[in-house]
């Protein structure tokens, strides 16, 4: 789980408060959050220090915002936010928006262009509409192009509330874009919607499944729990699948990215159903009519929400929106609390029939978006050349993982409250067994949706960029002969990982290149291969993958010896079993990872690490409570007492951290100590530390004895 950025600024203001009360600062803010079993009540700690820049920041800004405010110098109308779904205030906002011909009432104009549109005199959406052939600046946040759009649709939404009639521009066909995404409509098609609630325990739950075969009737399917939503999963994927053996030029439909996100979610959520989802993706199954509507119209409408687009279509819903809120409100608080049969039958018929109205409201679009794809002439879009089906060694690999996941889930029964802990422990192992496959699948999702994207779409993105804006070339760095190519780019949300690469299309080709990105001056240095030094890029996105069959293969051993000789089998791979059954401190007396009175935690540590038998011993604490201290120095009466030390983690750089402690409590107390780690040459070894290049390397020098104590990540 994530804590929301809000709660954590709310909790530090807390705190500064209290500390203007007692004179000192507390060390910690605390968020407790409901959770599962066996831990509801699981509590995150935020050490204040580490966000006191950010509280302090917002804090200036509110003050600076208020005191203008007061002295009138401050715009002070409401802008929307994520909260005005659920807010008493909202059709206040709303009346208020209205009257001042607002920015928020241009559909798909985002928070961050209407303030670029503010700074430039552009504050009303009339005075938006008057830009339509000209934005008449140039902006520092996002494309010219973006601007000149947003513009269109609010002379479209003008002119439709002079006319009183909705008013509707067709905007000029692109390849692949618009009309031209929409392969030719079946009567067989599959039409989907869900209802969720991201408020239940652990990730939000899909309570409501609907669909239709054409406009015929709506099928329903309730989840109230988790082992239910993976019931109607497994059910929907495996209906899906059947149909579209029967009917090959059938295709699933959908209105927005909701749909096919929540399938992939619960892909990895109930590890179930992943050869079958993917190959819908494959064979391109799924059809959003969102993208359709955006790329080929403007409409005057104040949101391109599936409701707001039945002024089109002329859909008339069975259920009124004005009394379903409440009724909605009351089955999702009743699932989020764990008791379904609390919602009245009322609340969920009425939640049925909106479901089913989004259904059908779905058909109706999709007939008229037909209708305009043959009156302008577009093709429709061709079938891949594809079945969906992997390849042979994917099946192989698919097949060994499923012999082993059935193996250990053989007699599990369904319902969790029954499970023991061998039982649980045998679920999670079998869960994990396909992780790296999983995670390569949703990598590689990501990496085909951002390489079908639009650059409206990328500059929406967090792994997205657009604007880039050439500035330079640089002569080549170090050894390498390829010259870098720098760039300039507006202001954008941007989620890069130092492990990224970036991805752009370069004369039809999409290539991968080498960059430094620097977010304060945003400049993007692109190190631009053969056959790229001289082009030109202005969008891309950052993506990278990293393979790990060794893992993958290392963990299908310790679940084939499970599967063999049982969780409680002594020797190879008891740590692993101890990990999985939360079994701590094993002993050859028992279990115990308890401190003796009046012994320290580094004492109690020095002297469990030495009485394990093969297990594990955690040892835990907030940031500053000393892990790293106790760690280093067991460490050293291990190697003292003539054994050898592996350290691992999930990052080369924690790794390098308690290697660096290491090193410095062995010179505090006189022990001598050779220390190394397997880590890539271009990084810098923490000081006292030999680098080796590869887990070979690893091998030789314990081997030889020439190190005690060696780090590295899983692939070491």
């Amino acid at each position: 789980t994530t804590t929301r950025a809000a709660t954590v600024l709310q909790l530090l203001t807390y705190a500064r408060m209290l500390e203007r009360l007692q004179g000192v600062p507390g060390e910690y803010v605390h968020v407790v959050a409901p959770g599962v079993a066996p831990d509801p009540f699981a509590r995150t700690s935020l050490r204040v220090e580490d966000y006191d820049a950010v509280t302090g920041r917002a804090t200036r800004r509110f003050e600076a915002f208020a005191g203008a405010a007061v002295a009138g110098e401050a715009r002070t109308v409401p802008e929307p936010v994520d909260h005005c779904a659920v807010c008493g205030w909202w059709a206040s906002c709303r009346a208020r928006w209205r009257d001042q011909d607002h920015l928020s009432l241009v559909a798909n104009l985002g928070g961050a262009r209407r303030a670029e549109l503010e700074r430039h005199g552009v504050d009303t959406r009339r005075a938006l509409a008057e830009r339509r052939h000209g934005i008449g600046f140039k902006p520092e946040y996002g494309r010219t192009e973006a601007y000149l759009s947003a513009a269109h649709q609010a002379e479209v939404q003008v002119r439709s509330e002079d006319a009183a009639a909705l008013q509707v521009d067709r905007l000029p066909l692109t390849a692949d874009e618009g009309l031209a995404r929409l392969p030719r409509r079946s009567e067989a098609d599959v039409y989907v919607d869900l209802e969720g609630t991201p408020f239940f325990a652990g990730g939000g739950l899909e309570y409501l499944w609907g669909w239709s075969i054409g406009d015929g009737p709506v099928t329903h399917l309730w989840a109230f729990d988790r082992a239910s939503e993976r019931r109607a999963f497994e059910r929907f994927i495996d209906t899906v699948g059947e149909h579209l053996a029967r009917h090959p030029d059938a295709h699933v439909v959908h209105f927005g990215p909701y749909e096919v996100s929540a399938f992939k979610r619960l892909m990895g959520r109930h590890a179930t159903r992943e050869e079958e989802l993917d190959a819908l993706l494959r064979r391109e199954a799924f059809v959003d009519l969102l993208p359709v509507v955006r790329q080929g119209f403007r409409v005057g409408v104040e949101a391109y929400s599936l409701k707001d687009l039945e002024r089109l279509h002329g859909y008339v819903r069975d259920e009124d929106l004005r009394t379903l809120g409440p009724l909605k409100r009351e089955v999702e608080h009743a699932t989020v609390l764990g008791t379904p049969d609390a919602a009245r039958d009322v609340a969920r018929d009425a939640v049925a029939r909106y479901n089913a109205d989004d259904v059908l409201s779905t058909v109706a679009l999709h007939s008229w978006l037909e209708a305009e794809r043959e009156a302008q002439g577009v093709a429709p879009k061709a079938l891949p050349d594809t079945e969906g089906e992997p390849n042979e060694t994917l099946s192989e690999a698919r097949q060994r993982v499923q012999d082993l996941v059935e193996a250990l889930m053989a007699d599990v029964p369904e319902d969790p409250a029954e499970h023991d802990d061998d039982t649980r422990a045998k679920v999670l192992l079998a869960h994990l067994l396909d992780f790296e496959r999983r995670e390569a699948k949703v990598a590689f999702w990501e990496l085909y949706a951002h390489r079908d994207m639009t650059p409206e779409q990328l500059e929406e993105s967090s792994k997205g960029i657009v604007g880039l804006r050439y500035l330079d070339t640089l002569p080549p760095q170090g050894r390498q002969r390829t010259p870098r190519v720098r760039y300039a780019f507006p202001p954008q949300d941007l989620d890069v990982r130092s492990n990224d690469a970036f991805r752009a299309w370069v004369d039809g080709t999409l290539r991968s290149f080498a960059f430094d990105l620097d977010l304060d001056a945003r400049t993007l240095v692109l190190t631009q291969g053969r056959g790229a030094e001289a082009a030109r890029v202005e969008e891309g996105f950052f993506w990278n993958f990293v393979d790990a069959p060794t893992i993958t293969e290392a963990r299908l051993d310790v679940a084939r010896d499970v599967v063999e000789r049982g969780l409680e089998a002594p020797g190879r791979y008891r740590a692993a079993r101890d990990l999985l059954l939360a079994r701590v401190g094993r002993t050859a007396s028992g279990f115990d990872a308890s401190q003796l009175d009046g012994e320290g935690p580094l004492a109690a540590a020095e002297r469990l690490a030495f009485a394990l038998d093969g297990g594990v011993l955690p040892v835990q604490g907030p940031p500053g409570a000393g892990k790293s201290y106790t760690a280093a120095r067991t460490i050293l009466a291990l190697v003292a007492a003539g054994q050898r030390v592996a350290v691992t983690a999930l990052s080369h750089k924690a790794i390098g951290n308690l290697l660096e402690k290491v090193v410095e409590a062995a010179e505090e107390s006189g022990v001598a100590v050779r220390v190394g780690q397997q880590v890539g040459k271009d990084r810098e070894p923490a000081a006292g530390v030999k680098v080796f290049p590869k887990a070979a390397d690893v091998k030789a020098a314990l081997d030889g004895g020439a190190v005690e104590v060696v780090g590295g990540t899983a692939w070491a």
